[in-house]
């Protein structure tokens, strides 16, 4: 389970760099996967991120924000899945319209949030 965090934590980090540094390769990417599955079967995968993070929470040296962090996954997924799938494409369209900058500011995030994650497992 251990391995499954670390891939988790590298896979955030990467997405984030990606972003920062190559905006239109990272919306590349997340068109293709998106258009790839599903909406609802996304929603089924961040579900059960948002689980295995909860499940995983008392690994990590500040649990409450694990608690939180897959509380939020929880939500989105339930969005993808509960959702119509014209609302879904709606709010992907925004997210591959927005700027560079945003989509980098954003991306920054996501690296910070993979390094504080990263930080926080105790193993």
């Amino acid at each position: 389970m251990h391995i499954l965090l670390y891939i988790f934590f590298i896979i955030l980090i990467y997405y984030g760099f990606l972003g920062m540094f190559v905006p239109q390769e990272q919306r590349a990417i997340t068109w293709a996967t998106l258009k790839a599955i599903p909406f609802k079967l996304w929603g089924i995968i961040v579900i059960l991120i948002g689980v295995f993070l909860f499940q995983m929470a008392e690994l990590f040296t500040f649990p409450l924000f694990i608690y939180l962090l897959s509380l939020l996954f929880f939500i989105e997924g339930s969005l993808f899945f509960f959702l119509p799938k014209k609302k879904i494409k709606e709010l992907v369209h925004y997210w591959l319209l927005m700027p560079n900058n945003l989509i980098k500011l954003i991306s920054l995030f996501y690296v910070l949030l993979g390094v504080v994650l990263f930080l926080l497992f105790r193993y």
